[in-house]
């Protein structure tokens, strides 16, 4: 039968892998909550060194300034602060020009004044490389920041925020891959729209994303288990230590148990990571689940469950779907396409509309109304805001509600 959406919920083995989802349902669409956790562009470190990319692109970014400036640590502390601000006071156009005067003015300490020119350089390196492929650019910040080895020590939270950094760059690959526009600014504004676009209308029906730790102790009537593969369920840390895999196993145990009538199980036949294409095997623990409950969809030749990748992709790479029941019969995904549509501001949202420019799109979001109303539309991998007044097609779409 047809589930709501408030019927469902999405596991992982780790929040870096919201990423993909969060985009996917915004791009459609579908609001979506992070149960104990925040959006992947709200994070501090993905907010940190989009910080620099920011501000190359717009000196006069004072929010951008001091996120970046000093993040990580390079001798510009407080009495530095206060000479800025007192340079922007007096009429400096930004922070940036007043720090980029008092480096050149040899009005601050030596130490501050290597900060100074340090973080100077990166800023003006992105500014000059604005229209190169984003992840480049943004290798180049981490690599000359040094932010992710800023990121002292082994815990759960540095590791996790590691994490967030590599996804970023996964993100950031993949956009520069299919977009018409792969520069930093084109990049930054549709990071801008993923995040407007989770904040419409914050009432009505959301999906629920979280980690398997996060979902102790719920339920739902139907989960989705993602990135069931070797290295994510079980977690790359714990392949060589059994302590750790049979904990890991208890995490794959705990979050089939989350759901009351219905597991969906998901393993990426191929996973784009910052440095390409890759594939891995489907987790050992999916053959642990017992043969008379399990479904099984998808990619069919039967070495892919065992750790053998298959031979060929497609652009768009297919997934092997695994499904458990408990007492029905299982959904086939394929044949149940997630809906476009779920709970539109307008009669427009998830309208297919046409672009004399950018072709054809779907819209995902719309404000204003008549003549002047403005629509969120995504076109192929790119998302562009545009007045209703240059869409055609969907119907009357500039006269929606």
């Amino acid at each position: 039968r047809t589930r709501s959406i408030t019927e469902l919920a999405v596991l992982y083995r780790t929040n870096a892998q919201s990423r993909a989802l969060e985009t996917e349902l915004a791009m459609r669409g579908v609001h979506y909550e992070i149960v104990g956790g925040v959006a992947f562009y709200q994070r501090r470190e993905v907010k940190d060194v989009l910080a620099y990319l920011r501000l190359g692109v717009n000196p006069l970014d004072a929010a951008a300034f001091w996120r970046a400036w000093n993040t990580p640590r390079r001798g510009l502390g407080d009495a530095v602060r206060s000479r800025v601000e007192e340079r922007v006071a007096n009429g400096a156009a930004s922070p940036l020009e007043a720090l980029r005067r008092l480096a050149s003015e040899g009005a601050l300490s030596r130490a501050a004044t290597v900060g100074a020119l340090a973080f100077l350089a990166i800023i003006d390196e992105v500014a000059a490389r604005g229209a190169d492929p984003v992840d480049q650019v943004l290798d180049r910040v981490l690599e000359v920041s040094r932010y992710i080895e800023s990121l002292d020590g082994e815990s759960s939270e540095v590791e996790e925020r590691r994490a967030n950094l590599e996804e970023l760059r996964t993100g950031a690959a993949a956009y520069a891959s299919h977009a018409h526009d792969a520069g930093v600014a084109a990049f930054l504004s549709e990071t801008a729209l993923l995040t407007d676009l989770d904040r419409v209308d914050g009432s009505g029906d959301r999906l629920l994303l979280m980690t398997a730790h996060n979902a102790k102790g719920l339920e739902f009537p139907v989960v989705i288990v993602a990135g069931l593969e070797e290295g994510l369920l079980p977690h790359a840390s714990s392949l060589d230590d059994p302590a750790e895999l049979e904990e890991e196993r208890r995490l794959f145990y705990v979050a089939l148990t989350r759901a009351q009538d219905e597991v969906l199980m998901c393993a990426a036949a191929w996973r784009r990571r910052h440095d390409g294409m890759g594939g891995g095997a489907v987790s050992r623990f999916v053959d642990e689940v017992p043969e008379d409950v399990l479904t099984r969809e998808g990619i069919s030749d039967p070495a892919w469950g065992h750790g053998t990748a298959p031979d060929r992709f497609d652009d768009a790479p297919s997934a092997p779907y695994r499904t458990a029941s408990t007492g029905r019969a299982a959904r086939t995904p394929a044949s149940d396409p997630w809906p476009a549509r779920t709970n539109p501001r307008s009669a427009a949202v998830g309208r297919e509309v046409f672009h004399e420019l950018f072709g054809r799109g779907v819209v995902m979001a719309a404000e204003g109304e008549g003549p002047e109303a403005k629509y969120t539309v995504r076109f192929g991998t790119q998302i562009k805001k545009v007045f209703g007044r240059f869409l055609t097609g969907g119907g009357d779409v500039h006269h929606a509600d």
